[in-house]
C-alpha cells in the first residue's frame, strides 16, 4: 500500500493505514504459520519489501519507513528463527508497472509514458516484470544456506 505527500500534510490515518497493510501483515504471517514452519525440514519465509526500504525518497516517508521496517523485521526473524532452521529473506522490487504504481504515480500518463520514463530512470532501461520478482522469490525460498538477505530486483535502480 502506498500513500504519498509531504510530511507536514500527511494525515496520521494515512500513515497508520500504510503501516497496517505493509508491516502488520508481514508480522501476522509467521505468527500464524510458526508451528508448520518449525515442523518443516526446509522452511522459508520470503517477505516483500522494496528498494524504498533501502533509501529515502521525498514525499514517500510512510511507504519508505514501512519498507525499512519490513527489512529490519526480516533480519530480526532470520536471527530469531535460525536455530529452528527457518530461513527468512525479503525481495526488494524496484519499479513494476502494477496497478499500485500506475494508479498512484502515473494518474495522467499512459503506459507508453510509463515505459519511456522507466527507460530514463532505470539503468537496464525497463521496469521489472513480475517474472523477475517471481524468480527472486523462488531463489530465496529454495536457497538452503541463505537467510537475512534483502535482495534488490530493480534493474540497477538501487545497488548495495
Amino acid at each position: 500500500m502506498i500513500a504519498s505527500g509531504p510530511i507536514e500534510d500527511f494525515a496520521e490515518e494515512d500513515w497508520d493505514r500504510v503501516f497496517e497493510v505493509n508491516v502488520k501483515g508481514i508480522y501476522n504471517m509467521p505468527r500464524s504459520a510458526l508451528a508448520a514452519l518449525r515442523a518443516s525440514t526446509s522452511a522459508a519465509i520470503v517477505n516483500t519489501a522494496s528498494i524504498a526500504g533501502k533509501r529515502g525518497s521525498p514525499n514517500l516517508s510512510a511507504y519508505t519507513a514501512s519498507k525499512w521496517a519490513v527489512i529490519g523485521f526480516t533480519q530480526a526473524l532470520a536471527l530469531e528463527f535460525a536455530p529452528s532452521g527457518i530461513r527468512v529473506n525479503a525481495v526488494c522490487p524496484g519499479i513494476i508497472g502494477t496497478a499500485m504504481w500506475l494508479d498512484h504515480q502515473m494518474t495522467d500518463q499512459t503506459t507508453a509514458d510509463f515505459e519511456e520514463r522507466m527507460q530514463e530512470q532505470i539503468p537496464l532501461g525497463r521496469p521489472q516484470p513480475e517474472e523477475d520478482i517471481g524468480e527472486a522469490v523462488r531463489y530465496l525460498a529454495t536457497a538452503e544456506k541463505v537467510t537475512g538477505v534483502s535482495l534488490n530486483v530493480a534493474g540497477g535502480l538501487a545497488m548495495n
